[in-house]
């Protein structure tokens, strides 16, 4: 907003003036100046050089090149004056797709994998609000040999969920032959997990003894970020088949799918977002309006971990996100049971053995049962 009132100008002595305490109160001033110099401004030679680099071959797709203003949106004029010319990039600058890269160049690898798992734990959460269900994570069903994240036992069906953070990569965003070998080498991987896993399961494989094999089985592969039409033909033709009905869902997707689920029956919510017909795509947009004119109503239902994350105390860092929608979930009498189900033994006794723990060792154990959560038919107090 600033830079857009002020023709895109920045001057970092603005900081002193005493209408800025509002903010140098929370954030000091040269705290302030330090992150600008630091992540969004850079001199004009430095940009020009950026440009120039990494051009596309082909001149027509050039126009799709990576705008260095977008990673650094000022560009310095002398020590405190900063100029930014395409003022509406600033605000762009603090975005999640922003942040990501910002991460990723900080702290390359480390920071990629962490967030995958943070990514993994969210869908999750998101999963362990669907009423009715029994949750449980990945299984080692042979030494390093792993399951899909998630699985999701409900009365009708069963669920197997994969989840992916990797973002597509710039050059596979230009062209289809591309863009298909990138996600395929992703989504695709995630496909290839859902069909291992639905084969253990009906082939009763004792890793996967409680989870029953009276119902269909579905999969999701759910991605930090939305691919666009990958559950149309034109691109599921060129990935591995999952064996068993699969659409992919974004992190936003899932979050509306679990509120529907909150509202109305989640054994059909789930069975109709994955049914697959190599004829035409699955779409989920127009499955929420069909959800959305059977329960008579005009807005989308509520997600619950995301109410509580924008309440003031969670904000202000008071009690967490999760927590905050399990209270939510229990006073309103909404989806009894949805919540706090805790993870499975057999869940528990998988991650021991990925940690070298083997029948008959001997183990000496402290644990927080806090940190553990929930478990199903876990210890009770006498």
């Amino acid at each position: 907003m600033a830079a857009q009132r002020n023709q895109g100008l920045c001057d970092l002595t603005w900081f002193e003036k005493p209408h800025f305490e509002s903010v140098t109160d929370v954030v000091p001033a040269e705290t302030i100046r330090q992150v600008f110099r630091r992540s969004f401004t850079a001199p004009l030679a430095d940009i020009a050089a950026r440009a120039r680099t990494d051009r596309n071959p082909d001149p027509e797709l050039r126009v799709h090149d990576f705008n260095p203003l977008i990673a650094t949106p000022y560009i310095g004029l002398s020590a405190d004056l900063h100029i930014a010319p395409l003022p509406r990039l600033v605000a762009d600058k603090t975005s999640i797709a922003s942040l990501y890269h910002q991460g990723l160049t900080r702290w390359g690898v480390p920071f990629t994998r962490d967030l995958g798992r943070l990514v993994e734990m969210y869908a999750g959460e998101q999963l362990a609000l669907i009423p009715e269900a029994a949750l449980s994570g990945e299984r080692e069903y042979k030494p390093g040999a792993l399951s899909v994240d998630w699985i999701v036992v409900l009365p009708s069906v069963v669920v197997l969920a994969e989840v992916k953070s990797a973002r597509v990569a710039q050059p596979s965003r230009l062209t289809l032959p591309a863009f298909v070998e990138d996600v395929a080498a992703d989504v695709g991987k995630s496909f290839g997990q859902i069909a291992r896993t639905a084969d253990l399961v009906r082939a009763g494989h004792p890793a996967f003894d409680d989870i029953p094999r009276d119902r269909p089985l579905r999969g999701l592969v759910i991605t930090a970020e939305p691919h666009h039409l990958i559950n149309s033909p034109i691109y599921r033709k060129g990935l591995k088949d999952p064996t068993v009905p699969t659409t992919v869902l974004s992190l936003g997707e899932l979050e509306h799918t679990v509120a529907f689920a909150l509202v109305t029956d989640p054994n059909r919510v789930l069975m109709e977002l994955t049914d697959w017909y190599e004829t035409r795509p699955v779409n989920v947009t127009d499955s929420f309006t069909a959800w959305n004119r059977k329960r008579g109503a005009h807005a989308v239902p509520r997600n619950p971990i995301l109410d509580a994350c924008l309440e003031p105390a969670a904000v202000e860092g008071g009690t967490g996100c999760r927590r905050r929608a399990q209270q939510r979930l229990t006073h309103s009498g909404t989806a009894t049971g949805a919540v706090d189900r805790g993870v499975t033994a057999s869940a528990l006794a998988a991650q021991l053995r990925r940690l070298g723990v083997r029948d008959g060792d001997t183990l000496m154990v402290h644990a927080s049962l806090r940190a553990v959560g929930p478990v199903q038919d876990g210890p009770r107090e006498s």
